[in-house]
C-alpha cells in the first residue's frame, strides 16, 4: 500500500498535466517527455524541480545536452 501510495504522488497523469501547463514546450520535446515519463524515477524528478526548472530539464533529457565548440 506504500509503494503505490508513492508511485501515485508522481503519475503520469501529474506530469502530463504539468507539461502542459509550461509555456514554450516544442512539439519534439513534449512527445519526447511522454516516452520519459514512463521513468519513475523522471517523473519524480520532473515534478520535484521548480517550475521555472522543468522544460530546461527536459530539453537536456530528451534533446541531449547542447555543445556550442561542436559547431
Amino acid at each position: 500500500a506504500a509503494i503505490k501510495k508513492f508511485n501515485d504522488r508522481y503519475s503520469i497523469t501529474d506530469c502530463v498535466r504539468a507539461l502542459d501547463d509550461l509555456q514554450g514546450v516544442s512539439d519534439q520535446i513534449y512527445y519526447a517527455a511522454l516516452d520519459l515519463f514512463n521513468n519513475r524515477i523522471a517523473r519524480e524528478t520532473f515534478l520535484s524541480l521548480k517550475v521555472d526548472k522543468r522544460l530546461t530539464w527536459l530539453s537536456a533529457k530528451c534533446l541531449g545536452p547542447t555543445n556550442p565548440q561542436a559547431a
